[in-house]
């Protein structure tokens, strides 16, 4: 009995130990969940006609989805989560075009058949890289605003706070945010793990870098959200400065923020003088 017993223990000790291995050396496999097919430019087209493929580096694959639209003041960059590509949300930039704004959708390494796998500096690199891109374009970041949803949140509190200290960008429209990965990994696996250490560098940290934004700030959360807790939405909000919003839905799940007044909010904050 006490041999049997032993040998449970160990399996469970090599099962946790060897969990934890692969969490650390192969952060992909459990971060993020891209779908690796790049969208067909006709398919896009059919709900955003003005839609473009463009090229956001000369030394690498980057790419975006870009819409230029006609004498637009404005320009938003959308980045969606860990999930899925740019395809799946253009319900977000539709609105946007339809009011007279310039979109760009930021596409990452690894996913939608761009080369590599995904982790936090090459995000926080395609940040730059769109940045640099409508800056070309002749933006200026009082011009852009930038717009995240879930782990894309932390991509534009990123650069909200790296490349918007003495060029404030014009908005920050935070959707579904959480405090930090390492955070919503923690309550997931019930805190069994040491979690800021396995994922070594991929910790997307919002938290360290919310109150370094110098701009309005709308945030959107979902009370019923199963992703990100909604307390983290919170959290985001209230260590952020002012002047700062923040929309919340008794109804909303964490992709649902569209369909129960989002957007029409961001519009209302937008426009506000």
């Amino acid at each position: 009995m006490i041999s049997f017993l032993k040998i449970i223990l160990l399996g469970c000790i090599i099962g946790y130990v060897g969990f934890g291995m692969m969490v650390y050396f192969m952060p992909h496999l459990f971060l993020y969940h891209p779908d690796v097919v790049k969208p067909s430019i006709d398919k896009m087209m059919e709900k955003i006609p003005e839609i473009q493929e463009v090229s956001l580096s000369d030394s690498s694959d980057a790419y975006g989805w870009y819409v230029p639209t006609q004498n637009a003041q404005k320009v938003v960059v959308f980045f969606h989560g860990n999930s899925d590509n740019c395809s799946y949300f253009l319900n977000r930039a539709k609105p946007f075009v339809d009011n007279g704004y310039a979109v760009l959708m930021v596409e990452y390494q690894g996913f939608a058949d761009r080369k590599g796998k995904p982790n936090q500096t090459s995000m926080e690199q395609d940040v730059r890289l769109a940045i640099a891109f409508l800056n070309s374009k002749g933006f200026e970041n009082k011009d852009i605003i930038l717009y995240g949803h879930s782990m894309g949140t932390y991509l534009a509190v990123y650069g909200a706070s790296e490349l918007g200290q003495q060029n404030p960008f014009d908005a920050v429209l935070l959707e579904a945010p959480f405090t930090s990965v390492a955070d919503v990994a923690d309550k997931a696996s019930f805190y069994l793990f040491p979690v800021r250490l396995l994922l070594y560098g991929n910790t997307y940290d919002s938290m360290t870098r919310i109150h370094r934004i110098n701009t309005r700030l709308l945030i959107g959360h979902g009370v019923p959200d199963k992703v990100v807790p909604y307390e983290q939405g919170e959290r985001v909000f209230e260590k952020a400065l002012k002047p700062k919003e923040f929309f919340s839905s008794a109804e909303a799940g964490h992709r649902e923020l569209p369909a129960y007044g989002f957007i029409s909010e961001i519009f209302s904050f937008l426009n506000e003088k």
